[in-house]
Formats: structure tokens, sequence, C-alpha cells
């Protein structure tokens, strides 16, 4: 498909007069001969390596090249981005841009605010007359971990097993890998509702919280009936019937690990719905 001007070369370097209509280039042939097509625009998309946070810019250059002997005149550049993204200027004039020479365009693509972890193609489009070129830049969101800088407590601590092995990182549910934290083994009065948390040291605008349970084969089902709860304030000694009446909470009962609805919250722990211990 020919969607930008070209050019025809013979075996010998020579000029072959073509024609484009629309995505088709036609020009002579003679039997037996090869033909070389040269583009004679180039247009290509870059964005800095790496990764965006979600709400954050990264800036995307566009680069228009006259890679030929064929003159660029003056273009537009406008640009596509999934929804929610936001692109400033969503339209530029690109000078004109004579043979053998490029000209670099800039704009900043930014995240919305509650982008989810992945990758995101953001297409730039030049346009002159009887001509457009689209190629497709990709950037890459990641969601922090916000619990990762938090100070993690529990209820009560088995051995070595303490609060801050749930965010360092390691998601291996085996406990004799070392990264599972794991509450004491105490009679019910005293054990009644074990917890684990983490405080953010901020009000941090929460997407999800993932909680990866035991791996064990028996131990599994330790973690089958819990509560994930999160909240701006500090939970204290309140225990989990006061905390689900409290108005600052927002709460959720899990039967299996998984997630909770996204809000702005500093404090977020997890509490069985009913006793026993972790």
């Amino acid at each position: 498909m020919f969607t930008r001007p070209a050019r025809v070369y013979d075996t010998n370097g020579r000029n072959v007069t073509a024609q484009r209509s629309k995505d088709t280039l036609k020009f002579p042939v003679c039997p037996g001969g090869s033909y070389r097509i040269v583009p004679q625009v180039v247009v290509t998309a870059s964005a800095p390596a790496g990764t965006v946070l979600p709400g954050a810019s990264v800036p995307v250059t566009v680069t228009v090249q006259a890679r030929d002997v064929t003159d660029i005149p003056g273009t537009e550049l406008t640009v596509k981005a999934p929804e929610g993204w936001e692109i400033s200027p969503a339209t530029q004039q690109v000078a004109p841009v004579v043979a053998q020479s490029k000209a670099d365009v800039t704009f900043d693509a930014k995240a919305p605010a509650n982008a989810k972890n992945g990758t995101y193609d953001v297409t730039a489009s030049v346009t002159a007359r009887g001509w457009t070129v689209s190629v497709p830049v990709t950037i890459a969101v990641e969601v922090p971990d916000y619990a990762a800088s938090g100070e993690a407590t529990q209820s009560s601590t088995l051995g070595d097993a303490g609060a801050d092995r749930a965010i360092d990182g390691d998601t291996n549910g085996a406990y004799s890998a070392g990264s599972v934290s794991h509450t004491a083994q105490s009679p019910e009065s005293a054990m009644n509702q074990p917890r684990w948390q983490v405080d953010l040291e901020a009000v941090k605008e929460i997407d999800t919280v993932n909680v990866w349970n035991r791996t064990d084969s028996r131990c599994v089902q330790r973690l089958s009936d819990f509560y994930v709860l999160v909240s701006e304030q500090p939970f204290g000694n309140d225990d989990l019937a006061t905390l689900l009446q409290r108005g600052d909470v927002t709460a959720q009962r899990f039967t299996a690990p998984g997630t909770v609805p996204g809000s702005q919250r500093r404090h977020s722990p997890t509490m069985p719905a009913t006793s026993g211990s972790n």
C-alpha cells in the first residue's frame, strides 16, 4: 500500500515515471527488469524508554523526514489516543522539510489518573495534500505499589514471619520460601480477630488491593473468609464489628483473595470475617 509520495528507480538508478491512485502505485515495467521504490516521506514516533505513572505525562517526538530528493511541503500533525488520555497540543503545523533533511515535533501524552497497568498505543498522523502517514507509539503505564513503601503491622507474629513479609514484593505463597507473614497461634479468646494492616503514610488514590494467599496445600483455606477495609483514618484498636459501622471505612468481604473497589485511602487492613488465626 502506498499512502505517501514515492519515486521508482530502475536497475540503472534512473527515475521511472509513476502514478499513485489512492493506495496503488502504477508504473511501466520492462520484462526481466528490477525496480526500487523509495518513499519520499518517512515518519517515525518515539517516547522515552520506561514506564509512566497514572496521571503523568510523557513527551512523544514525531520525526518527519524527506529521505530522498523530494521536498515535503508544510504538513499537519494530529494525534489519536485511547479514551481518557490527554494530548497537548492536539494539532500542530509542521514546517516544510527540504530533501534529505528532517523536522522533529513533540507533544505531551498524559495518562488518565485511573489508568491500569499495561501498554497503550498513541497514533500520530502527518497529513499533506493528497496523503497521510500514520505511525503508532506504545506507552507503558505502571501503577505504583503503594504498600511496598508503607509501614506494615499485624496483631501478632509467629516466629520471624513479620508483617513486612507481605509487602516485600515476593508473592511466593509457600511458607518455607520466607515471604509469607503469619500471626501467632493463640487461644481464641486472645486471637479471635487476627489482622494485618499497612499504613501508606499519606492519602493515596487506591484502585486495587491485591491479596495473595498461602499456596501450601493444607493452608490455603486459612484465608477463605476475610474482609479488606480501607480508610483515611487510623483503625486503632477497634474490633471488626466497630470498624464495619464507621463512616470513614470502606469494607468488602471475600471468600477468596480478590480486589476491593478503588478509593482515596491511607490505611488498608485485612481481617478475617470469622475467628481463628492466619
